[in-house]
């Protein structure tokens, strides 16, 4: 049989909404400043092959050793680069889209503790 209970259901505390609200906006934080460290890490990737190239053109360095570093370098180290430089931008991106979610949920949470306070605020009397 069924509990018949007049009390109202137990449910979320606003408090404890509140609470999982600000962890959810502190991760998304922590999301998005390990994203940003990522697109630095990324950019700097970048940045570190160019002067190598640039080091390896034949007119600058010529010898059969040059010739072998080179072939190294734009066959391996450069697309090897460019691979890791794209993936870490992937995750850069996942992150960033976590970051939104949660983002979301700490204000669905908040819209939900505002709501159960409103309608478990007393009723004012007519006095």
């Amino acid at each position: 049989m069924a509990d018949e209970s007049t009390e109202p259901m137990a449910g979320p505390e606003p408090g404890v909404l509140r609470a999982e609200a600000r962890v959810a906006r502190s991760t998304a934080e922590l999301c998005r400043q390990v994203a940003d460290g990522i697109d630095r890490r990324r950019l700097a990737l970048a940045e570190r092959i160019e002067p190598a190239r640039v080091a390896h053109r034949p007119d600058i360095w010529s010898s059969a050793a040059a010739t072998r570093s080179r072939a190294h370098l734009n066959r391996q180290v450069a697309p090897g680069l460019w691979f890791l430089a794209h993936d870490l931008g992937l995750t850069a991106r996942r992150l960033r889209d976590e970051a939104a979610t949660l983002e979301s949920r700490a204000r669905a949470l908040s819209m939900d503790a505002d709501e159960i306070e409103t309608l478990m605020a007393p009723i004012p009397s007519e006095g």
